[in-house]
């Protein structure tokens, strides 16, 4: 049987899309659903996952990984891995 011509072609590359950033109107819904009056423990651990993720800028999957020893908090840090890189994210003060 003759050499597999299939090996030959080269695929396009398809462009990666950047991740588009939140419309100040989203981002007032989405925190006025957080709000401050949160009663629940559910809601407050929302809440509380929305304001780090803004504040920080960490992927949802960084935020994920992160366990009870990856917090410093006599130095107001988390410390988290993601995307092959390790960093201490500064926790703000609300």
């Amino acid at each position: 049987m003759p050499d597999d011509l299939s090996r030959h072609i080269t695929l396009p590359r398809l462009a990666q899309l950047l991740p588009r950033p939140m419309a100040p109107d989203e981002l007032t819904r989405l925190l006025s659903r957080t709000a401050l009056s949160s009663r629940t423990l559910r809601e407050r651990r929302d809440r509380a996952l929305v304001l780090f993720l803004l504040s920080t800028a960490c992927r949802i999957s960084e935020a994920l990984q992160l366990d009870r020893s990856d917090v410093r908090r006599q130095a107001n840090q988390i410390c988290g891995h993601g995307q092959g890189r390790q960093g201490a994210n500064r926790v703000p003060d609300r």
